[in-house]
């Protein structure tokens, strides 16, 4: 939209020449990039898709959005959504579309939680309706990324009915300890003393990396 009305500013001042060349030139780069990659064929493309997809949790979601060539690829491809990123946009509806788009493939499956909020998170119906699917799950989280405080740590545990996963990566915002990071491969299971552990009979996970900000 900001080119639009740099076009529009352009095209009523006659001496904003070099306003319009910059426009020009703007669209002429961006089409030229677009064509570029869309250049290459699919198995390639879905290298390059594969190789951004390991570097963010919300990578398939974004390139599901950007043209209907990409979400075409993007959307069949079932080892594409082995991980998501739950956070305050929609997140129960984003849940139930990333379930359905793995439909009975079992990639790793990797969740990332960010909850950046105080009380009214935990009686907001979307969260409470995402951590019943997410307690009523029937696959294994293999990797569980959270974001937020020591207390919405402790009310996704409950919520969850415990963390069934195998690896855990805390990232909280308390600013409880003197020390600015705190992370190590542990080779047997633990858990943060301060924070309650899984639930018996559930699988022990391994902390690999527990900072505090």
């Amino acid at each position: 939209m900001g080119w639009m009305r740099r076009a529009k500013v352009a095209r009523d001042d006659p001496d904003s020449t070099g306003a319009t060349n910059t426009v020009n030139e703007h669209q002429i780069n961006n089409e030229g990039q677009r064509s570029n990659i869309n250049s290459l064929p699919n198995e390639l493309l879905l290298l390059v898709f594969y190789d951004a997809i390991q570097s963010h949790d919300n990578c398939s979601a974004v390139l599901a959005v950007t043209c209907r060539r990409w979400r075409n690829i993007v959307i069949h491809e079932p080892k594409f959504w082995g991980s998501i990123l739950l956070g305050s946009c929609h997140p129960l509806g984003k849940y139930r579309l990333w379930t359905m788009r793995i439909g009975t493939h079992s990639p790793p499956r990797r969740i990332s939680l960010i909850i950046r909020g105080g009380p009214s998170v935990y009686i907001e119906p979307e969260w409470i309706q995402l951590f019943d699917a997410l307690k009523a799950r029937t696959y294994t989280i293999q990797s569980f990324h959270f974001h937020g405080n020591s207390e919405s740590l402790s009310w996704a545990n409950l919520r969850m009915g415990g963390f069934l996963c195998e690896e855990i990566y805390l990232h909280l915002d308390d600013r409880l300890s003197m020390n600015s990071s705190i992370s190590a491969a542990l080779s047997e299971p633990t858990w943060p003393t301060p924070y309650p552990p899984p639930l018996e009979n559930s699988i022990s996970p391994k902390i690999l990396s527990f900072r505090q900000a």
